[in-house]
């Protein structure tokens, strides 16, 4: 079976993470099933949904370091789906190297779209994940029970990083942050 990502952001902000590695194609591997395949699903800090069918994605990544295990973390995800007449019911989960499911959000529901060219924009908030080791867990997002998108979620032990500066060091508090 082939798979195509198609992308298709006709109202929404979130095109300009599209170069992000995080983007991976969700295809079901049943050619039968009614769900519609994900563009992509990004892990973020932080999301805002607007009225106006805008969201916002806050701190997009892929993966957290923690000096030790098992550790927790809170996060957001977020899909787009097609737009389908038919309501659908959407859950994310986040398993481990094994397959496992370690969390999952409860069942939600996203009403039709009567314009096909508008999408279904699925989220879900996850708060104190237990990872028990470093590794990749992917978080997958399940369309009335199909699995229709993923991405992986790499944790991994080390030194944190000091806030505001990527490589670890200290900031000098006499010097200006810098600017990549």
């Amino acid at each position: 079976m082939k798979c195509t990502l198609s992308i298709m952001f006709p109202r929404i902000l979130v095109s300009i993470f599209c170069f992000s590695a995080m983007l991976i194609s969700g295809c079901s591997n049943n050619s039968m099933t009614t769900a519609p395949p994900a563009t992509g699903v990004f892990i973020c800090e932080q999301l805002q949904m607007f009225p106006t069918g805008h969201v916002s994605l806050i701190r997009v990544h892929n993966g957290y370091r923690f000096p030790t295990f098992p550790a927790e973390a809170s996060f957001c995800t977020f899909a787009q789906l097609p737009g389908t007449k038919e309501g659908l019911r959407y859950q994310y989960k986040i398993k481990d190297s094994n397959g496992t499911d370690i969390q999952s959000n409860s069942p939600a529901w996203s009403e039709g779209i009567p314009n096909p060219l508008f999408s279904h924009k699925v989220a879900a908030e996850f708060k104190d994940v237990e990872f028990k080791h470093a590794g990749q867990y992917d978080v997958v997002l399940e369309v009335n029970s199909v699995p229709v998108g993923k991405t992986t979620l790499v944790i991994e032990q080390g030194q944190v990083p000091a806030a505001g500066n990527p490589n670890g060091a200290a900031q000098n508090p006499n010097q200006p942050p810098a600017v990549k």
